[in-house]
């Protein structure tokens, strides 16, 4: 029988994990700060855990967080501080929250005050890769006791990962990856209007734009939601955004700097403005159509 793992942030990321995990076998227990988030997992076949003490317990020694950002995790394990976990064993915490370099020694520093072990695995493909397993995992250091079974699970959740030699060099490289998605979405939702102003039709471009060299995944991805005209939520354009603004810090702490990312961020941010509803990143394509006009 597979080990049991707990999630922490029960948000659309860990939803997907937890209900891949238990797919795939694993015993899963939920902590949600809100607590009709993590009840909306039972039906899925995970356990509700109402206090945070509670999340390392005598059945489970490893622990999933999927949190928005470092104040988020530091707030939730705040409560871990003082020693009333209630479990005493050796205890290993996976975090799969973006974060920048900074943020990640900020995280780490405050995770060394509480008696577990730690390691940062941000991921990339969002809720559908997690929930086909087809996630790229970017992992940091762990102690070899734990190292086995952290594989296990990464190679359930993940179709590519790599191990790296610090948490922050797993970060650097999951925001440098982030960078280039925003920007790849960004050039395919430029092309595919170009192609629209030629004169193609909507089946002509997603037959004839993907075929070259320029395709990318997240062409791709683009193309799937204006080909079906999809308008649901598979990454949040508010997300896409907090990801991309955490390449500013890394540009200014190694003195690079870009050509494209002011007016990229800029331009993100400007569709955000136009769409205070919680909308796709897609959208950015009708943000760009609407720029032209």
């Amino acid at each position: 029988m597979r080990k049991k793992i707990n999630i922490v942030g029960a948000g659309s990321l860990g939803s997907a994990l937890a209900r891949r995990l238990i797919d795939c076998g694993y015993p899963v227990s939920v902590f949600n700060r809100t607590r009709n988030k993590a009840d909306l997992l039972i039906d899925d076949g995970a356990i509700p855990i109402y206090e945070i003490q509670d999340i390392f317990n005598d059945d489970c020694c490893i622990v999933i967080a999927c949190l928005k950002d470092a104040d988020s995790i530091i707030s939730t394990f705040m409560p871990l501080l003082d020693g009333r976990s209630n479990h005493p064993h050796e205890k290993l915490l996976i975090n799969t929250s973006t974060l920048g370099p900074e943020e990640s020694r900020r995280v780490e520093a405050f995770m060394r005050k509480i008696p577990l072990k730690y390691v940062e695995l941000p991921v990339s493909g969002g809720p559908e890769g997690a929930r086909q397993g087809k996630l790229v995992a970017y992992m940091g250091p762990v102690t070899d006791s734990f190292l086995p079974v952290l594989l296990e699970m990464v190679t359930v959740l993940c179709s590519r990962y790599s191990l790296m030699r610090s948490n922050q060099h797993a970060q650097a490289m999951k925001v440098v990856n982030n960078y280039c998605e925003a920007m790849n979405m960004a050039v395919a939702a430029e092309a595919i209007f170009l192609a629209e102003k030629i004169g193609l039709n909507k089946d002509e471009i997603c037959e004839t734009l993907p075929m070259g060299r320029g395709r990318s995944v997240y062409m791709d991805v683009l193309l799937d939601k204006y080909k079906r005209n999809d308008r649901s939520i598979s990454f949040p354009l508010d997300l896409r955004i907090k990801d991309l603004l955490l390449v500013a810090p890394l540009l200014e702490q190694t003195c690079v700097q870009s050509f494209f990312y002011p007016q990229l961020a800029k331009a993100y941010q400007k569709a955000l403005s136009d769409n205070p509803s919680r909308v796709d990143q897609s959208t950015y394509f009708d943000f760009f159509k609407a720029y032209n006009k």
